[in-house]
């Protein structure tokens, strides 16, 4: 019985140690982007991807960024770009999301603060963070 009692101690370290080395974190304050495409269709998500890279591209000239900037700059962007066809619209609310590790961060299921832009109808596949 000891025996079964030491090795389940050594387990338990072992997955805390592999949970510390591989930088997993415990939520945190966190926010983060959903964007979701009008609908399915390849046009649509394609104009999601799209959306997303911009968000990207501004987020790498200015990581602090704050989300009324985010937004005039992403508005400022897109308002005559020929690859938009939908109307765009930008939200910061609190959302659920399940459990993902993304850009070498786990992120546990909860919510979060979300930039949330759903493009058109927003019935599509959704890009998350």
């Amino acid at each position: 019985m000891e025996k079964f009692r030491n090795k389940r101690i050594c387990l338990i370290i072992l997955v805390f140690y592999l949970i510390m080395i591989t930088g997993c974190t415990m939520k945190d304050d966190s926010i983060r982007l959903r964007i979701l495409a009008n609908s399915d269709s390849e046009v649509d998500q394609l104009e999601k991807e799209y959306v997303k890279n911009i968000v990207k591209s501004i987020y790498e000239k200015e990581p602090l960024i704050d989300f009324n900037r985010l937004k005039d700059k992403l508005y400022e962007q897109i308002k005559n770009d020929r690859n938009i066809s939908h109307i765009i619209s930008i939200e910061y609310k609190t959302e659920t999301f399940p459990a993902k590790s993304y850009n070498g961060k786990f992120y546990p299921s909860g919510n979060y603060q979300t930039i949330l832009i759903t493009i058109g109808e927003g019935r599509g596949k959704n890009f998350w963070t």
